[in-house]
């Protein structure tokens, strides 16, 4: 790799794993000096290590960072942790602000003579005062007494300058993606809390007497791999099978025609079943507004995977921020046809392989922006109404014939 060359973009997989070897480190740090772009990709958190996290800020911003010494950039992360939740809580209640403003004129009343209003500033105020106290910045004192209720805006513009000072001023994350979906808490010592993750289950049972053909369809590949399991291609051949049935209908019918060629005495009629199983999700598909809206006229449909994951995302999962992954064209094309129907343009959103510029500068509209690999690695939401987001990674589906239906 040529050092000196002045490159348009360097994207390093698994970084912490370069701060260790001085060598390479130094390799990097020469690279990001010359690079218009860096991209840095690690599961490994490093915020906790101070040292660690000053050498990842160096090859992400080294005409910022080399200059750091370790006190400076210490004394740096211990102000940014006095103030990064109470920042974000001002963010929270500024947009309450806004609108309690914007209430107000459309019920043509004057804004400063609302409570609501006075509260939320009072509020506001307070906590930039808060944060103003922790850091003893004299200029933020100075901009902070140009906050005047009484202003034409209500101090709008001038709370806004006082935060965007606090951000740029102590904000050292600018350039930092994480997945996590809320503030982090403190410990006792005064450290922020990394995130934990929890698996819950969400119950689905096959039903003979609900979603009959899925459930005949499992039970002929069942069979068909303890009668055969021993001779099959397990890698390239089974574990694709199993992963797209267990994806949906249209993905495991595209498996089937792709793999049955391969493996031996393979159950004629699975691929019937597999017909009638598209059939019926078909029609979920196209009807879904009403399926919704109407569950018990719809109990069998409610008992398939597609209804389930819907109805646990609108009625459950209404006020947060949603993610929904698959390797398979088939079922990102079904599911988004579904999605459409159920949610609002504004409160949805996709990103797939070979999506045009125009559609993915679309996306930029609901304050969504992803950056990938070869499988999706981060996803940036910034809004804060309910956001389902359905991604894809791989060859991108085209409409058959059977799924043109799906669309009024």
């Amino acid at each position: 790799m040529d050092l000196n060359r002045n490159w348009d973009f360097v994207i390093v997989d698994e970084v912490h794993r370069c701060l260790s070897d001085k060598i390479v480190y130094e390799q990097l740090h020469r690279l990001s000096r010359k690079a218009q772009n860096v991209l840095l990709l690690s599961a490994t958190p490093v915020q906790q290590r101070k040292g660690e996290y000053l050498a990842l800020l160096r090859l992400l911003q080294p005409e910022k960072y080399d200059n750091y010494t370790d006190e400076r950039f210490s004394q740096l992360i211990d102000k940014q942790s006095k103030i990064v939740q109470k920042t974000a809580l001002i963010l929270d209640d500024m947009v309450d602000y806004q609108e309690e403003i914007s209430a107000a004129q459309n019920e043509q009343t004057d804004p400063h003579e609302s409570d609501e209003c006075r509260d939320l500033f009072d509020e506001i105020v307070e906590d930039l005062q808060e944060v103003c106290n922790a850091l003893g910045d004299e200029k933020l004192s100075k901009l902070l007494k140009t906050i005047d209720f009484s202003s034409g805006d209500l101090g709008v513009y001038d709370i806004k300058v006082v935060v965007s000072y606090i951000c740029a001023s102590y904000q050292i994350e600018s350039n930092i993606i994480r997945n996590r979906r809320r503030i982090l808490e403190m410990a006792e010592d005064g450290q922020r809390l990394m995130p934990t993750r929890e698996l819950k289950t969400v119950p689905y049972s096959l039903d003979r007497d609900k979603n009959i053909y899925e459930t005949l369809c499992y039970q002929e590949i069942s069979d068909w791999l303890e009668n055969n399991g021993k001779d099959a291609d397990v890698e390239n051949s089974v574990r694709l099978l199993l992963s797209s049935f267990f994806s949906s209908p249209w993905a495991f019918s595209a498996t089937i025609s792709s793999v049955k060629k391969e493996m031996s005495s393979f159950p004629e009629e699975l691929e019937e079943y597999v017909r009638n199983w598209i059939k019926f999700e078909d029609h979920i598909v196209k009807d879904i507004a009403d399926i919704m809206d109407d569950p018990d006229s719809y109990e069998a449909e409610y008992s398939t995977r597609l209804v389930t994951i819907l109805d646990l995302l609108y009625d459950e999962l209404y006020d947060q921020k949603i993610v929904l992954f698959t390797n398979f064209a088939e079922t990102f094309l079904a599911y988004r046809i579904a999605l459409q129907k159920v949610f609002q343009p504004d409160e949805i959103a996709f990103f797939g392989a070979g999506m045009s510029p125009m559609e993915i500068e679309l996306i930029k509209t609901v304050g969504l922006c992803f950056v990938t690999t070869q499988v999706v690695k981060v996803a940036i939401f910034s809004v804060r109404t309910i956001l389902c987001i359905l991604i894809y990674h791989g060859m991108r589906a085209q409409l058959s014939k059977e799924s043109e239906d799906w669309i009024d």
